[in-house]
């Protein structure tokens, strides 16, 4: 009881079980086994999401995290711990749909595409608004190595962050193919 209160529904649920196994027949032990397996499932899945923002740009795993949101809002007595994913949840869904400014930079050779989203082709600067989330830059050149940069556009940050660390919207993300074959 006292882990439901603090909202450890993992501990709470774990601690059912253990009861479960000396004696499956206790009532108290089966329903709260039931419920905490519930808001247990609940608090895992609304982790992960506030975890991975990055996800809500896939049309799919935003209209997910909508449901799973109208979910969580309808749990009667929520605590403070589910009062707060369900108000990060609504902030990413929010800034997930608000676009951000990203600039590119390459050498007016290079073909460059983002992939699933649009072919660029050659330039030496080009702006591009695009949705919070995970993007694959490709960049090509006859006679050169292609390069491929996976970056995360971030509202947040209002820009991008890659392996080389965090970018911002003055920083510009370059692709370019500089590796001769």
């Amino acid at each position: 009881e006292q882990q439901e209160q603090s909202e450890q529904w993992q501990s709470a649920l774990e601690n059912y079980e253990r009861v479960l196994k000396l004696d499956n027949s206790l009532q108290f032990a089966q329903l709260g086994k039931q419920h905490t397996s519930t808001r247990a499932r609940l608090d895992r899945m609304l982790t992960e999401r506030i975890a991975h923002p990055e996800r809500l740009s896939s049309p799919g795993v935003f209209q997910e995290t909508q449901a799973l949101l109208e979910v969580a809002k309808n749990v009667s007595a929520p605590g403070p711990r589910l009062a707060s994913q369900i108000a990060k949840i609504e902030a990413q869904l929010r800034l997930a749909v608000i676009p951000v400014m990203l600039t590119l930079q390459s050498d007016n050779l290079t073909e460059v595409t983002i992939k699933k989203i649009a072919d660029l082709g050659k330039f030496s600067r080009r702006e591009i608004m695009l949705k919070p989330g995970s993007y694959v830059l490709v960049g090509k050149r006859l006679g050169y190595r292609d390069v491929r940069l996976d970056i995360t556009v971030s509202p947040e940050a209002g820009g991008a962050g890659g392996k080389g660390g965090k970018m911002t919207a003055r920083q510009p993300v370059v692709v370019q193919c500089t590796e001769k074959i």
